[in-house]
């Protein structure tokens, strides 16, 4: 079995029951994987008092309670940013970090500025709906690329209200640590605002055409992408 682990942290509005598909494949890869759930989106009790910093702060303490030393961070959509806030605090602990359709963090903005959306809409609605940025709805789902029926109303069932602070929050990146970390990229493409990141100036991309959810619309494929990354930089 590879020594290495994979830390999966969903992105917005998740819990880590959307890596489950993955998980099997990289079971029978013999990698081992810990998914979590970030606080404030269990299903059953999802908070709005939750900001970013506490969402780094809760995956820090996570790495902290393992023996484990060698993992890799795999950050989904909005948790590119939290896995690559953990990363620059703790980076004797990651000896990878794995972005699949995720945003990059850029120092003093939020994940709402990073990824291009109007701010004044997007925090109004958040505002409006008591704090949480409400997910996407099945229509609009429904017209997404490669995902099922059966996708659609998983996503559907178990995507909850994520906190709108960690969305209007911040990104705050300590040092340069983030640019001596391997640092891999998984998805359709590899956009202008990832290629001229400067805290990942050697960004290795992957190419899988999967939608903005490989792991539930291609986890075999995805598994297969991750183990070879992890051999290429063992």
């Amino acid at each position: 079995m590879n020594s290495n682990k994979l830390i999966l942290i969903p992105g917005a509005w998740s819990d880590k029951t959307i890596w489950e598909p993955l998980e099997t494949e990289l079971e029978k890869l013999g990698i081992e994987s810990n998914a979590l759930t970030l606080d404030g989106l269990k299903k059953k009790d999802h908070s709005k008092g939750v900001d970013l910093k506490g969402h780094v702060d809760s995956v820090v303490a996570f790495l902290d309670s393992q023996d484990h030393k060698q993992n890799y961070l795999v950050g989904h959509s909005y948790s590119g940013l939290v896995a690559s806030m953990v990363a620059d605090q703790v980076p004797e602990k990651v000896i990878g970090l794995v972005f699949i359709e995720a945003f990059l963090p850029e120092d003093g903005k939020s994940l709402l500025e990073i990824a291009g959306l109007d701010i004044v809409e997007e925090t109004t609605e958040i505002e409006e709906n008591g704090g949480f940025w409400l997910p996407p709805t099945s229509d609009e789902l429904s017209s997404q690329p490669f995902l099922t029926e059966k996708h659609i109303d998983y996503l559907t069932n178990n995507m909850v209200g994520h906190p709108g602070k960690t969305v209007t929050d911040k990104a705050e990146l300590v040092g340069k640590n983030l640019q001596s970390i391997a640092s891999f990229y998984i998805g359709g493409n590899l956009s202008a605002s990832v290629k001229n990141n400067p805290n990942f100036p050697q960004i290795d991309f992957h190419k899988i055409e999967g939608g903005h959810w490989p792991m539930l619309t291609m986890p075999r494929k995805l598994s297969e992408i991750l183990r070879n990354i992890m051999h290429t930089n063992s």
